[in-house]
């Protein structure tokens, strides 16, 4: 398998793990699935355990409270996915694929990212 692809390409993710700590608390890494890349055929299936773990691509001064996003993750299935200097070994995840119905924590978090845009315009 070829390891580059172009930077300016832009997958869609599927997240298979929510990465934790050696405390068992979530990190923003993600372990993501692209069928396009990873493959969804068995025979040349590659294993969930095998797949490179993404990184997210945050603004530096972002502030993320994780046992929210350990929450909100739980009812996301599809990220945005971009390769770092497109290395299919270094996946950066970018933006998170939702549905336009909130419920729960997804009310929190949206409101979180709302009152966000506020301050960032």
């Amino acid at each position: 398998m070829n390891n580059k692809i172009s930077t300016s390409d832009i997958f869609t993710g599927y997240v298979v793990e929510v990465i934790k700590n050696k405390w068992g608390k979530p990190t923003l890494e993600l372990r993501v699935r692209i069928p396009s890349i990873h493959n969804t055929g068995s025979i040349s299936r590659i294993e969930d355990k095998d797949l490179p773990i993404a990184k997210p691509l945050l603004i530096p001064t972002a502030a993320v409270n994780l046992e929210l996003f350990e929450d909100f993750i739980k009812s996301i299935t599809k990220v945005f996915v971009i390769f770092e200097g497109g290395n299919l070994n270094k996946p950066l995840w970018l933006g998170l694929k939702v549905r336009m119905k909130f419920s729960g924590c997804q009310k929190k978090m949206k409101l979180i990212y709302l009152k966000s845009q506020k301050f960032s315009m």
